[in-house]
């Protein structure tokens, strides 16, 4: 009643309202409507916030906002800062609303009012950025594509009255149209729309004055850039950029303006590597992106721009970089790459320009994170990664960088996921991953940062999505990471970011996907997860990227939730047939952008469907050859592209394919041989690149397959005991990977330990029947001890396991003895 009072008197203060008796009674009756209201708001699914507030508009008042601030800062105050902060929000769209609604058929004079506030502002506070976003900030309301139009007329006003002052003028409406492409507070749409037509107006002033137009159309053509990449007409945006830049490097070179022209190139090479990521012609585009860069920086050296050249070499890195990505010489671009950071963080270093050294540094640990991702020397480029990342964070800490630190935090929490991923201290390793999402994200919310808050809510989904995948509190994490997607999918969808939100349903789809496998409802979350997929499918559809690399990965993940569906026997032969659909569909985008590694991931997919297919009676002999065809195909990229990694991914899948031939009685001898071969070339891949729980799961199906080799129908004694000897070998050192895996896990990791001695228990039972095949009773009795698993207890106690069904007097009083550890470790686990 206190917080009821509290705010009553404000609103009542706010309206400048008596203190009658009813007047109290009916402000706190409406006080009470409005608490009535969020608590609406605050309960109501994401994305139904607006619905609720149209069928309470008697409410949508001042009196709301002021209700709304101030239970935020309550809620502030008792530690629930996303319900303080989605207040504050509401509050804020409200109260721009309101200011909207109130112009109404002054809204050409309020627009003029407010641009000349902005002009004001931009003049007298000598350009600060901050000045002028704070008056954008306090008429949210007004930044309409409108007060492109109340600029134009404005100008044309003051021209009237003043014909000589046409290029103070546009220098006055450049800077500011600078300042509204800048702002990062929100409408960021509506802003560039407004900014563009700006840029309109400056260009026609100086259509006399050749080399400060040339300028203009530079800043013209990158805010065309910003637009595309909100994917707001993207390939209309994009030509219009390449229009302008060319027009103003044309005239930078007519005029000798050589520095000009080198900022012209550089940000025609930042549009055209743009078109590539968009997969407009990338192969094409990409080379010209770097044929701009490279002129651009030769341009720089010849004038000892140094500062320039530092730049342009981060751009080109850039390029190589996503060449890479592409797989377009992936090891030799990566090279290239950083070579480019490594000469600017020089540079930088010399110039003593720490901001700058940051971002070099941010961007040189993001190539060393694409080189670990491709398998190349994976362990070491993963450290340098973060080594780069946590240089990067310290300088920006120090400059106080915020914003450039939040984003520097959040690549450093990909690498630490990268290294659990790998099995590197994975508990500890994910733990710091998102103690830097986290404190990026807090960074973003103070800033009000939406659309980079956005990002890193994806990445730290991504991480606890992998916890759950380890085992690290299932449940939990999945919960957590699907509250985070779905308020990164909210603000997506607040803003208009219909690009972003296609991305973030994505991921949600993968995380109600592991619900599902992990045996949490599992129907519905397939349901939901192909919801999730279907809907991010539509958007890039609607958006016109018919032909897009990430339209061909969320149809890779669409095809993964089928296939899962099928495997849970849901309709299993329509949701396979599904899932080849859509495997085929995004085959069909990566081979027409030739996207040749992305190719061999989905054609490994679609081999695993194929497989299915066959495993449940579908023609099993057809299914199995194709699923051979395509994982050859997808081996053969890898081959040619130097992507070990990738390629010792296909060979396993290739070595079930041809193991489940010889299972089904088709060549068995031959199928078990070329099975074994493909798993012994992963295998060799996997030591060289130092991937333990990758070699550990190769070397198991090693194991197993000899075992059943081992009893083939006609095999010699000597062929049994040859087969039985390498299984024996291949089980034992899967289990010293194993076993280093499992003293990488903390002393305080005792739940994610337990779901990794699980996952691992099946080699323990191949090594354990092997021993007992070979009638090494003690090596079996030591591996059963080793892995302290009852069912192993009770495989090696069966006198079936001996010959004349005796089992020898050691071998029992060593068994009881298991029994007594294993009912032990129990009961201090229960403890």
């Amino acid at each position: 009643m206190n917080f009821l009072c509290k705010i009553t008197r404000r609103v009542g203060a706010f309206l400048g309202l008596g203190r009658t008796r009813n007047n109290r009674q009916s402000y706190e009756q409406r006080v009470q409507a409005y608490l009535t209201l969020i608590q609406k708001l605050l309960d109501c699914p994401s994305g139904e916030e607006p619905q609720i507030l149209d069928g309470h508009l008697a409410l949508v008042d001042e009196g709301f906002v002021q209700v709304c601030e101030s239970f935020a800062a309550q809620l502030q105050e008792e530690g629930q800062d996303n319900q303080a902060q989605f207040l504050q929000d509401v509050a804020q769209e409200v109260g721009a609303f309101l200011q909207h609604e109130e112009t109404g058929e002054n809204q050409q004079q309020a627009l003029e009012d407010f641009w000349l506030q902005l002009v004001k502002t931009e003049r007298e506070s000598g350009g600060d950025k901050t000045a002028v976003h704070q008056v954008m900030r306090q008429n949210m309301g007004l930044i309409v594509p409108a007060l492109g139009d109340a600029i134009a007329q404005w100008v044309q006003g003051v021209l009237a009255q003043h014909p000589d002052q046409a290029e103070p003028l546009a220098a006055l409406v450049e800077k500011t149209c600078i300042r509204l492409r800048q702002f990062p507070y929100g409408r960021y749409a509506e802003a560039l729309e407004i900014a563009i037509r700006g840029y309109g107006v400056v260009l026609e002033l100086r259509a006399d004055n050749p080399e400060k137009r040339a300028r203009t159309l530079n800043s013209f053509g990158v805010t065309r850039l910003n637009q595309a990449d909100m994917g707001i007409n993207s390939v209309a945006n994009l030509e219009g950029a390449i229009a302008a830049c060319n027009e103003a490097a044309a005239i930078s070179r007519r005029l000798g303006l050589h520095k000009d022209l080198s900022d012209n190139l550089t940000n025609l090479g930042n549009v055209r590597s743009t078109q590539a990521e968009m997969d407009i012609n990338p192969v094409a585009n990409l080379e010209n992106a770097i044929t701009a860069y490279d002129e651009a920086a030769a341009i720089s050296r010849e004038l000892g721009l140094d500062k320039d050249l530092s730049s342009t070499l981060i751009n080109l890195g850039a390029a190589r970089n996503t060449q890479a990505k592409m797989g377009i010489n992936p090891a030799a671009n990566l090279e290239s790459a950083i070579a480019a950071y490594d000469e600017a963080a020089a540079i930088s270093r010399r110039l003593g320009l720490d901001k700058y050294l940051s971002a070099t540094l941010t961007n040189l640990g993001n190539a060393h994170q694409i080189q670990a991702d491709m398998g190349i020397n994976p362990a070491a480029n993963i450290e340098s990664a973060i080594a780069a990342y946590d240089e990067a964070v310290g300088i920006r800490r120090e400059l106080g960088l915020d914003k450039d630190l939040s984003d520097t935090l959040t690549n450093l929490g990909a690498a630490r996921n990268t290294q659990a991923d790998m099995g590197i201290n994975p508990v500890v390793n994910l733990e710091r991953a998102i103690a830097a999402y986290d404190e990026a994200a807090a960074i973003s919310r103070e800033l009000g940062l939406d659309k980079d808050l956005s990002s890193t809510l994806i990445n730290l989904g991504n991480a606890c999505l992998t916890q759950a995948d380890m085992g690290i509190n299932p449940v939990v994490n999945l919960e957590r990471a699907i509250a985070v997607y779905d308020e990164a999918a909210a603000i997506s969808r607040e803003l208009g970011l219909d690009k972003d939100l296609s991305g973030i349903l994505t991921n949600l789809g993968n995380a109600r996907n592991t619900q599902a496998k992990m045996g949490i409802n599992p129907a519905a979350n397939l349901e939901s997860a192909i919801a999730a997929y279907n809907e991010a499918v539509g958007i890039r559809r609607e958006l016109g990227l018919d032909k897009d690399k990430y339209l061909s990965d969320t149809l890779t993940n669409l095809g993964v939730a089928r296939n899962t569906q099928a495997k849970m026997g849901i309709n299993p032969a329509a949701n396979l047939e599904s899932a080849i659909a859509a495997y085929n569909e995004a085959a069909g985008i990566r081979r027409e952008l030739g996207l040749d590694k992305d190719l061999s991931t989905t054609l490994t997919n679609l081999g695993n469907a194929r497989n299915t297919q066959a495993k449940m009676g579908i023609n099993p002999v057809v299914n199995l050859e194709r699923a051979i065809a395509v994982y050859d195909e997808a081996a053969a990229i890898s081959r040619e592209l130097g992507l070990d990694k990738d390629l010792s991914d296909t060979l396993t899948n290739l070595g079930v394919a041809r193991n489940t031939q010889a299972k089904m009685g088709i060549n068995p001898a031959a199928n078990l041989e070329s099975a074994i071969a493909a798993y012994n070339a992963a295998a060799e891949i996997r030591r060289r690149l130092g991937l333990a729980r990758d070699l550990a799961g190769t070397l198991n199906n090693i194991g197993f397959a000899y075992q059943t080799q081992s009893r083939l129908t006609g095999n010699s004694s000597d062929e049994k005991q040859t087969a039985l000897e390498n299984a024996y070998r291949s089980f034992q050192e899967s289990l010293e990977q194993v076993e280093y895996l499992r003293g990488e896990i903390g002393a305080d990791s005792e739940g994610y330990k337990r779901n990794f001695n699980e996952e691992w228990n099946k080699v323990y039972r191949g090594m354990v029947e092997v021993c007992l095949e070979l009638g090494r009773y003690s090596d079996a009795i030591e591996y059963v001890d080793r892995s302290k698993a009852r069912n192993l207890v009770e495989l090696i106690a069966t006198r079936d396991a001996y010959p004349g069904g005796v089992i020898p007097e050691n071998i029992r009083q060593r068994l009881q003895s298991l029994k007594i550890a294993i009912n032990q470790e129990d009961r201090r686990l229960q403890d």
